[in-house]
């Protein structure tokens, strides 16, 4: 809904859609379909049993083992949060994984430098 939006970011995300072909009659046709699926009284059982599978691609430690999702999906997983998070969900990953370690970044690996002038060596 763009409704609070300005007048010309409103047309400038209509635009944008259009050259995405995200068409209004898609947008409906998107919109009708969710809305069909409520009525199927199944579609909760159905979600239900694909999680697994789904997730267990996206989030090591859940569904197949981490290694093989690593290596089929040929993916790098990573989550964002406090140190006691990471720690907590390194020890569960030991637990149902093996020897399964979460390597940390910090904002300081990505600090960009300007050398110092008359320093040696530059």
């Amino acid at each position: 809904n763009r409704a609070n939006d300005t007048y010309e970011s409103r047309g400038e995300a209509m635009a944008a859609d259009l050259a995405d072909s995200v068409t209004p009659d898609k947008v409906k046709r998107f919109r009708e379909t969710i809305m069909d699926l409520r009525k199927d009284p199944k579609f909760y059982d159905k979600i239900q049993a694909r999680m697994d599978s789904v997730y267990g691609t996206i989030l090591p430690g859940y569904g197949p083992g981490a290694q093989e999702s690593v290596e089929k999906n040929d993916a790098i997983y990573f989550i964002i949060g406090p140190e006691k998070q990471f720690e907590s969900y390194e020890n569960y990953l030991h637990q149902v994984e093996g020897d399964f370690d979460i390597q940390r970044l910090y904002p300081r690996d990505f600090w960009i430098t300007r050398p110092v002038p008359n320093e040696p060596g530059i």
